[in-house]
């Protein structure tokens, strides 16, 4: 969160001096490639390397240079999930990072249960079918479990899911698990903090049918909204804004023609009596 905040800060520096990042590395003697990074979130910047480029971009409010630079500092040390670099990618690893400060997500999974919402038997029994070694598997479990933490709904933060029929049909691990993870969905339901909804076959295709996405929102005006997408292939985030803005609709879109409510609990409850035949 304090990387984010500062390379904002940094970038609306540059902006502000009126300097293209070509400009603005040509007068901190650094390579443009480098101040990319740090404006991307590549790399992390140190405290006096944000002190020279502040000095050059003339910004002379001391108590905002000395906040941006106690900022960089705090931000070295921001280390949670720096640890499981060996286990999630880059982009999961960014919005990972994040989304313990949004106000509030709006996530859509075609296939599969959503990760803050699946239980410790579900994400073991996943995990364990891409042939994964016991070692990643506890250390992929143990970092699911970390994330979860931000339902407990001391955060004040909104959960919006749309699940496909799909996910809640395919049985991963066995009957007796998606049983246990269907009511699990079901209690969650519950939590007025969460809003769950499922998309039936007979909704129809959408464009973003065939991949996952996440829209994540914050109510700190220098943090726009932020899109995760999930291909076979794949992760990536971005906050271009038109994009995330067309995702959201999609979502809207969807959330329309899926099942809430009793709806919702009537309709997999036919899918838990299908899965209590298969355990």
């Amino acid at each position: 969160m304090k990387r984010h905040r500062l390379r904002n800060a940094l970038r609306q520096a540059r902006e502000t001096a009126g300097l293209t990042q070509k400009e603005a590395a040509k007068k901190t003697y650094w390579s443009q490639s480098k101040l990319v990074r740090i404006e991307t979130g590549v790399v992390p910047v140190s405290p006096s390397d944000v002190r020279a480029i502040l000095h050059t971009y003339g910004v002379t409010d001391e108590e905002l240079v000395d906040h941006l630079v106690q900022l960089a500092d705090e931000a070295r040390s921001e280390k949670l999930w720096d640890r499981f670099r060996d286990v999630h990618s880059g982009p999961a690893l960014e919005l990972f990072s994040m989304e313990e400060s949004a106000s509030s997500s709006f996530s859509f999974e075609p296939f599969l249960v959503p990760g803050l919402l699946q239980t410790e038997d579900y994400i073991r029994a996943l995990v364990g079918m891409l042939g994964k070694s016991e070692k990643t598997i506890a250390k992929i479990v143990e970092g699911r479990l970390i994330r979860q933490k931000i339902m407990d709904g001391s955060r004040g933060q909104e959960f919006h899911y749309v699940i496909g029929e799909a996910a809640l049909s395919l049985t991963v691990g066995d009957g007796d698990i998606m049983v246990s993870q269907i009511r699990h969905l079901q209690a969650m339901r519950r939590n007025p903090t969460v809003s769950i909804s499922a998309l039936p076959f007979s909704a129809g295709p959408y464009r973003a049918l065939s991949n996952p996405f996440l829209v994540l929102q914050f109510n700190d005006p220098q943090l726009p909204d932020l899109l995760h997408q999930e291909t076979s292939a794949d992760e990536s985030t971005t906050r271009a804004d038109e994009l995330t803005s067309d995702y959201l609709n999609q979502f809207i879109q969807m959330h329309d023609a899926s099942l809430t409510g009793q709806d919702f609990d009537d309709f997999v409850d036919h899918l838990i009596d299908v899965h209590h035949r298969t355990a």
